[in-house]
């Protein structure tokens, strides 16, 4: 899968195997946002920056780790935040 970054002339690729594992097939966000466990209730997301990746620190494809990414997605897939939202 790939994705444009919203305020970035560039773009990203998770692999396909990675977005099926997670469950995010046919995904669709029920919101803009989601949950902070911030000062604030929601971020949207074209105000996150990506994080700076340095070359010296290898990952498991482009940056990105595997088994984290996954947990990630699967969190978003299922709708779970670490606290309830407002």
């Amino acid at each position: 899968m790939r994705f444009d970054f919203p305020l970035l002339p560039a773009e990203f690729e998770i692999p396909d195997e990675w977005w099926v594992a997670a469950g995010m097939v046919g995904f669709e966000p029920l919101e803009p946002t989601y949950c902070s466990s911030g000062a604030e209730a929601f971020i949207p997301l074209r105000e996150i920056q990506p994080p700076f990746r340095s070359p010296e620190q290898p990952r498991d494809w482009h940056g990105f780790e595997r088994v984290r990414l996954i947990t990630v997605l699967r969190g978003i897939a299922a709708r779970q935040t670490s606290r309830r939202c407002p």
